[in-house]
């Protein structure tokens, strides 16, 4: 679920679906969900993480489970330290975005709610599983995304009224 091409047909097919039988709020609403998605993303990778400095897992911590390529390599910090580019990990981008995007979807379309609710988690889970993100990491993302959601559907509702 981490791969952007898991989901990417299903995103395909809502956007084309609200440019072609949407309403003038309908397109709106996708040209927010676009510009949140960027944004939120931007703000994680460029400003959250930076700022807060947090390794990953598998530079940290010995014996992560970590998917690289498609297989599955058993982390030494140290040698990850040696062997690997530097990377940050609070707050995920990953469960950031998805949040963002299930939560601005589901508050204009209700019955987007229980669909958003499962991919957010999965997205969110498969982080931690393939050894990207520790679990604080994952809620820091969710709570940046559903906060920045709420900020940005009042922008919204303020100007499609």
């Amino acid at each position: 679920m981490s791969d952007f091409k898991t989901i990417s047909p299903i995103l395909f097919i809502f956007f084309i679906w609200l440019l072609i039988k949407g309403t003038k709020r309908d397109r709106l609403f996708l040209i927010f969900l676009i510009i949140g998605v960027i944004l939120t993303d931007a703000i994680c990778a460029r400003i959250l993480k930076p700022l807060i400095g947090r390794p990953r897992p598998y530079l940290s911590l010995d014996h992560v489970i970590l998917l690289k390529h498609g297989l599955y390599k058993v982390t030494n910090a140290k040698t990850a330290l040696a062997t690997m580019k530097m990377s940050l990990s609070w707050p995920s981008c990953h469960s950031s975005n998805v949040s963002f995007f299930g939560v601005f979807t589901a508050l204009e379309y209700r019955w987007a709610a229980i669909a958003a609710c499962i991919v957010i988690f999965l997205v969110s889970y498969s982080r931690i599983y393939l050894g990207a993100h520790y679990p604080s990491d994952v809620i820091g993302g969710i709570l940046f995304g559903t906060a920045f959601a709420f900020l940005l559907r009042k922008i919204f509702t303020k100007i499609s009224s």
